[in-house]
């Protein structure tokens, strides 16, 4: 939430082997904030026409002191770079999987995001 964003070496990094290596972006809960500002190499933002899952905005507790201190809320960020937000009720298990990049909602999504990127590698090695 509060490094990753805006680290250049770390986007760089990211999107070098995304695009120049057909590698796998993920993110799990709060680690979608990682991605928010990734961008391609035309210069778009990496989320936009992309169905993108993470922590919702409106699951966050909206009088809680630490969401003060948050640079910025996941949900509405991914949505105003032109992704597609998606999610399902509190506490359960939720995975999107849009092309390379493969997301999920909370910690108990972690088991399924691991699955579907081992199922993306084993794909490309076939």
């Amino acid at each position: 939430m509060y490094d990753v964003p805006e680290n250049s070496d770390i986007q760089h990094l990211v999107m070098k082997i995304y695009e120049d290596n057909n590698g796998i972006i993920s993110s799990v809960c709060h680690g979608t904030a990682g991605i928010v500002n990734l961008k391609t190499k035309n210069g778009k933002f990496l989320v936009e026409g992309k169905k993108i899952s993470g922590y919702p905005d409106s699951f966050e507790k909206q009088d809680g002191e630490y969401l003060k201190h948050f640079p910025f809320l996941i949900q509405k960020t991914i949505e105003e770079r032109g992704g597609d937000f998606k999610f399902s009720k509190r506490n359960e298990s939720y995975v999107e999987q849009d092309g390379r990049i493969v997301t999920g909602q909370n910690f108990q999504s972690s088991n399924g995001v691991a699955l579907k990127v081992i199922e993306l590698i084993e794909k490309e090695i076939k």
